[in-house]
Order: C-alpha cells, then structure tokens, then sequence
C-alpha cells in the first residue's frame, strides 16, 4: 500500500514541476541579482575612470592655450 502511495506521487507530473520550479526559480533571481550588482559595479568604476581621466587631462593640458570654450568653437592655438 505505501509503495503504491510513493510510486504514483514519484509518478505525478504536477508533482515534479513543482519540484523543479523551486529549484529553477531561486537560481534565476540570484542570477538576476548578480547581472544587476555587477553592472551597478561596472557604471561605478566606469565613472571613478571618467573622473580621473578628465582630471588627468585637466593637469596635462595648459589652460591658458586650450579652454573648453575654444575647444567647443573649433578654435585652436599654440605655442609656436
């Protein structure tokens, strides 16, 4: 009696699906979660990169010969 019990609850489709979706379910969000957490820590390190070229540039360039008002209108100069 108890091995007809267990295998038609082994057996049953409805069963099983259930199974499977609390196993596939939690996998998905965490892996969400993860593509999520890793592309706000990507923008992050991405924009500390952008801060520090712009103040690097900043410093090699002279402001005296190329400001960004000139850059903007296409006008150059140099030291020649």
């Amino acid at each position: 009696m108890y091995l007809a019990i267990f295998l038609k609850r082994i057996s049953d489709r409805r069963g099983s699906t259930v199974v499977e979706a609390a196993l596939v379910f939690p996998l998905v969000v965490l892996i969400i979660a993860g593509v999520i957490g890793l592309s706000l820590q990507i923008l992050d390190e991405t924009k500390t990169d952008a801060l520090r070229h712009r103040e690097e540039a900043r410093e090699a360039l002279d402001p005296c010969i190329i400001s960004t008002e000139n850059i903007m209108r296409g006008v150059w100069t140099t030291n020649e």
